[in-house]
């Protein structure tokens, strides 16, 4: 794998990283009912970083 491919690897797997780990919280946190707003929010802001 060069340093290239490696790159262009790497800027595809931050944001969809990022996306689950805004998923997770806000499925972690409606689960536990914790805080709702803040739940629906986190997936919300998954959802809209995808597009």
């Amino acid at each position: 794998m060069t340093q290239q491919t490696f790159l262009v690897f790497h800027n595809q797997v931050e944001p969809s990283f990022l996306i689950f780990t805004f998923l997770v919280s806000g499925i972690y946190a409606l689960s536990f009912l914790v805080d709702r707003e803040i739940a629906i929010m986190n997936i919300f802001t998954g959802i809209t970083v995808i597009r």
